[in-house]
């Protein structure tokens, strides 16, 4: 089964039209004429029966709004992602919209799961109204400028990370991502020894993408157990993955704080909040600034 893409329909109406056409037939729809039909790219246990795709602007960002229709699960439509036109960079940016109807949609738990799941050159952030309310959660690709809808569930972003932005086996990530919700789970509850081993476990299946997450939630379980230098260890691992991350080197301050190694605590902190200068308004962030400077003023006077 092939699928339909039509240049300039109006994405407002796709839903209703998706279901008219005959595969191979010529179709025009606001005087534009299909330009292309295509073989069947078959993703996961979706298969795709047309896709109408528009133009609008986000902000410089030209982008183009997508829509798939799932014929699978018994007609019910889902977010399944088609390969779109090589940019020829590396570097990748998924915005996802937070907005009140994307939000009630989950919109907040996408974001989370595509944090998680996403390779070191890949950024993941929110973002306002992208359009097409009710038909969330809405994210945009750059700099492929590709909206996609109704991306609901961490195998669509799987799926979506391994077709747009490389992150290879998508099976092997998604089970890294269950052992590090376990171990976020135990975490919360004061386990400890157990969490660590979650954490390890999803370490150790070297998942294409959130790696970086995995080595920073253990630095900071290995640091409430008490092992300082297995927890610098897995910061400075963060650190190697994503040089980038400021949530690395406050991981890195807070080893060292427990340490007593004020200076490089400082430093840490200062590294962060030059790679995120909103970290200033972070009450967590002043206090622990404040927490060693402090006890910096505390080691000059006994001095």
């Amino acid at each position: 089964m092939g699928f339909l893409t039509i240049e300039g329909a109006y994405a407002g109406g796709c839903q209703r039209l998706c279901g008219g056409f005959e595969f191979g037939t010529a179709v025009s729809i606001s005087s534009r004429q299909v330009l292309r039909y295509s073989p069947p790219r078959v993703l996961h246990r979706f298969t795709s029966r047309c896709c109408l795709s528009s133009s609008r602007f986000l902000g410089h960002h030209k982008v183009r709004e997508t829509l798939f229709r799932d014929d699978s699960h018994e007609g019910k439509r889902s977010g399944v992602f088609a390969k779109c036109v090589d940019d020829g960079e590396n570097q990748h940016e998924i915005r996802v919209c937070t907005n009140r109807s994307c939000r009630q949609l989950g919109s907040l738990q996408t974001l989370d799961v595509l944090r998680s799941l996403a390779p070191a050159n890949v950024a993941v952030e929110s973002c306002g109204c992208l359009g097409n309310c009710g038909a969330g959660p809405n994210l945009v690709i750059l700099p492929a400028e590709l909206v996609v809808r109704h991306c609901s569930t961490a195998v669509h972003a799987a799926r979506l990370l391994e077709l747009q932005c490389g992150a290879a086996d998508p099976d092997t990530n998604l089970k890294a991502l269950y052992f590090k919700e376990r171990g976020n789970k135990s975490f919360q509850q004061g386990d400890h020894e157990q969490a660590e081993l979650y954490y390890s476990e999803a370490i150790e299946l070297n998942p294409s993408g959130g790696l970086h997450f995995l080595y920073s939630n253990r630095s900071a379980v290995r640091l409430a157990r008490g092992d300082v230098e297995g927890a610098l260890d897995d910061a400075e691992q963060a650190i190697r993955i994503l040089p980038k991350w400021p949530v690395a080197y406050l991981r890195k301050a807070d080893v060292y704080l427990q340490m007593g190694d004020l200076d490089n605590a400082q430093l840490s902190c200062s590294s962060a909040l030059r790679l995120d200068p909103s970290l200033r308004r972070s009450k967590s962030f002043q206090a622990k600034v404040k927490k060693i400077t402090e006890r910096l003023e505390l080691v000059r006077v006994s001095a």
